[in-house]
């Protein structure tokens, strides 16, 4: 029989064993099979070609050592350039109001421009305002300094996305009071 070490090893050889060399030398060069230490549980899928994948389901017992999540679809970070500034979000955050410009943009309904050497979206547009409209995907509401002074340019750009809850928010925007 052997300890319960010695039968995990030989589950994972087996299964390694299996899988087409394409396969198994991603998953061996990638070491995807022991990112955490206990209990690493390997199912096989098929991907789209019908070749045999292996999607590692792991948990981790070992307390201070974090497990990698696998993203989906929507929680995948999506990197985006506006105006030269750089950001970082999700296609969630970024599709969330389905009848916006913004949201057209990245659900593939109005083209896009991709820069394919940085690989992260372009917009021509301002990135300074761009940082208040995606905290305001990200909270539902406009947060803004005390001083910030360029409120026309930000609804231009709500405007422009076609935001039409933030444009009423801006709207009846007050700065707070000091």
């Amino acid at each position: 029989m052997g300890t319960l070490g010695e039968r995990k090893a030989r589950n994972k050889t087996a299964i390694l064993q299996r899988l087409s060399d394409r396969t198994r030398h991603k998953l061996i060069k990638k070491k995807r099979y022991n990112i955490c230490h206990s209990y690493t549980h390997m199912q096989k899928i098929q991907n789209k070609d019908s070749a045999a994948e292996v999607d590692l389901q792991t948990k981790s017992t070992v307390e201070g050592v974090p497990c990698i999540a696998t993203p989906t679809i929507l929680t995948a970070p999506v990197h985006i350039d506006i105006g030269g500034i750089s950001y970082t979000s999700t296609l969630a955050q970024l599709t969330k109001y389905k009848d916006s410009k913004l949201a057209r943009l990245f659900n593939g309904t109005t083209p896009i421009m991709l820069d394919k050497m940085k690989h992260y979206y372009f917009i021509d547009r301002d990135g300074k305002a761009f940082r208040h409209i995606l905290n305001f995907l990200r909270y539902d509401d406009l947060i803004l300094p005390s001083d910030y002074k360029e409120l026309s340019i930000l609804q231009q750009e709500a405007e422009y996305f076609e935001l039409h809850v933030l444009i009423n928010k801006i709207k009846g925007y007050s700065a707070p009071k000091p």
